[in-house]
């Protein structure tokens, strides 16, 4: 099951989180959702303003990113809404938003080429519940197999049919490939101060557009008067966000970790404790990648950020609104400080109060 971690950046899901990913990782994938359904229910609710017998048109609204790195793929699948009275008000009805159970059926077929592979039926779960806000919760459908996502190439298209009406809506998506990554390795030490930081570097992946690379510093606590009560912690340290020039791979990028950065982010996440030590544990490199549509959906949504106005609605799912992309996290663990990095950890100026061990 994916982790309901709220860190992705792309770590990186809509109204749940799709797998552990950074926290800055690409975009709050709620504010997809959000930004996507409000818009689309708000705007048919509001015609009631205008010609209150306008016959209602269904329109399907389809949310989902196929990863690779993930035990499950989720679909979040919903309708606008039509009627009397206050938008808000109705957003905050299940019956709403979500399609009764036996209603929609959706299902995943890979194509290598002009072959079929093989067809993946989407069932309903109804088990993830949706954080609090505009829109009802906590109940949600969602749709999910827990059929591996291959990366050889496939393309895969969603097919999705309300069997009441007869409504089809379709979209399709190439898979981002695997990520290769020069540096670090597992179990690297690496340097981070001084006047040659460590620089990672890796290998961009085919279909893959745009990439944010999180260090993550892990850490225990333990309770100073009780050892034995102890808690493993991370805080992301978020390195940038990169554009391939093709999605053909191959293409080697990189960025280097500024240690004024690093370490005054760690010092202010971390508040200094009477009642916990801090033991350094190891670094991890986690690098989060996103396929061409989920690259610009993720681009209209910081212009519309930047300006303050409305973005233009994207969307491709045909016969309906929405997205369906792809992504992929790769992780490299168990990445170990220098020496030099370590004492920076425990005597320098924004971590020092900290007394790490």
């Amino acid at each position: 099951m994916p982790h309901k971690d709220r860190i992705l950046h792309l770590n990186s899901s809509f109204l749940i989180i799709f797998a552990t990913r950074p926290r800055n990782t690409f975009i709050n994938m709620k504010k997809i959702i959000v930004a996507l359904f409000f818009a689309v229910a708000v705007l048919y609710s509001c015609k009631n303003d205008f010609d209150v017998n306008e016959d209602w048109k269904e329109t399907m609204i389809v949310y989902g990113l196929l990863n690779p790195a993930d035990t499950a793929q989720y679909i979040k699948i919903n309708k606008a809404f039509l009627g009397e009275g206050n938008a808000l008000v109705m957003a905050g009805e299940f019956d709403s938003l979500n399609y009764t159970q036996g209603e929609i059926n959706a299902v995943l077929e890979q194509w290598n080429g002009t072959t079929l592979v093989q067809t993946i039926q989407l069932y309903l779960d109804t088990l993830i519940p949706k954080d609090t806000g505009v829109f009802a919760s906590p109940d949600q459908n969602l749709y999910k197999t827990s059929v591996p996502i291959v990366q050889n190439g496939s393309i895969y298209k969603l097919k999705v049919l309300n069997e009441r009406t007869g409504k089809v809506v379709t979209s399709e998506t190439p898979v981002v490939q695997t990520v290769s990554v020069n540096t670090p390795t597992p179990n690297q030490t690496i340097n981070i101060v001084g006047i040659n930081p460590f620089k990672t570097k890796w290998t961009s992946a085919a279909e893959g557009r745009k990439y944010e690379v999180v260090v993550r510093f892990n850490y225990i606590e333990k309770l100073i008067f009780d050892t034995t009560q102890q808690q493993q912690k991370h805080v992301d340290v978020f390195l940038g966000t990169f554009t391939s020039n093709t999605l053909n791979g191959g293409e080697v990028l990189e960025t280097t970790i500024n240690p004024d950065a690093f370490y005054s982010t760690l010092g202010k996440v971390i508040l200094p404790s009477n009642s916990v030590n801090y033991y350094y544990f190891n670094l991890e490199f986690i690098y989060s990648v996103a396929a061409e549509n989920f690259t610009v959906y993720m681009d209209i949504v910081s212009t519309q950020s930047a300006t303050f106005g409305d973005p233009p609605l994207f969307t491709n799912i045909q016969g309906g609104v929405g997205l369906f992309s792809s992504r992929y996290n790769k992780k490299v663990s168990n990445v170990k400080f220098s020496i030099a990095s370590y004492d920076s950890l425990r005597y320098g100026q924004y971590t020092e109060q900290l007394g790490f061990q």
